[in-house]
């Protein structure tokens, strides 16, 4: 019984994750919820950048790429609110009005003329 436990189970530290201390509350709460669904135990502190995962192998290399996932919009979006503190985008809705664009879209449409892409694909959604 302990041998198979021992590998069917699994248990990841992550160290350093300097991003968890820009984690919001929603945040934090959304990666536990998931977490709780997947059955895997979680131990994290956000002050020192510490992150253990424990449960099966399958659910822990689930939650390990949804972490990765949050980590990786964590910093794309502290890259855009960095962008949005310095440019405005808007829109002209007749000859004296406009109207900006949320920070997130900002950020994005930012982003891609810095990297001197053409277009930007849009929903309505993100627009309104």
């Amino acid at each position: 019984m302990t041998d198979h436990i021992e590998q069917s189970s699994k248990t990841v530290e992550l160290l350093q994750q300097d991003t968890l201390k820009k984690w919001t509350q929603p945040v934090i709460d959304e990666f536990y919820t998931f977490c709780a669904k997947r059955q895997v135990l979680i131990d994290m502190n956000i002050i020192i950048g510490f992150l253990k995962l424990s449960g099966s192998k399958e659910t822990v290399s689930q939650v390990e790429t949804e972490y990765h996932k949050q980590q990786a919009k964590q910093i794309e979006q502290a890259h855009f609110a960095a962008i949005t503190r310095d440019v405005v985008w808007a829109y002209k809705i007749d000859e004296k009005t406009s109207e900006k664009y949320s920070a997130d879209l900002n950020g994005r449409i930012e982003a891609a003329h810095l990297s001197k892409v053409l277009t930007v694909r849009l929903s309505l959604s993100e627009i309104t």
